[in-house]
């Protein structure tokens, strides 16, 4: 699959807040670094349970990117993402690179734009 379609794939799950069709465009082995999670997600299925408990407890969760081609093959997707935890509400611009295995998305870095 294309990986500009992967991406519009994962951001329309997001947004539908639907874990299970999120899951299925992730690599078995996929390693999700994100800004409101310590540590590593790791493996499709505990992504699959992490986005699924933030989707029915975060009453906001919600982000826009716009993905470019970075040198190495991955995508490179830039914009900010929102949530509301903890009884704080961030709001933080950002970026997030975007690596490919085996047709699917292998894993997500996000790294906070400082700007």
């Amino acid at each position: 699959m294309d990986p500009f379609a992967l991406v519009d794939a994962m951001r329309e799950a997001l947004e539908r807040r639907d874990a299970e069709r999120l899951a299925a465009v992730l690599h078995p082995d996929v390693e999700l670094h994100l800004y409101s999670q310590p540590g590593v997600i790791a493996g499709r299925e505990a992504a699959q349970a992490w986005y699924r408990q933030a989707f029915a407890s975060r009453m906001v969760f919600e982000g826009e990117a716009t993905p470019e081609l970075g040198e190495d093959g991955s995508l490179i997707a830039r914009g900010r993402v929102c949530w509301y935890d903890d009884g704080v509400l961030r709001d933080w611009p950002g970026q997030w690179q975007i690596t490919f295995r085996d047709g699917l998305i292998a894993s997500v870095t996000a790294d906070r734009d400082p700007a």
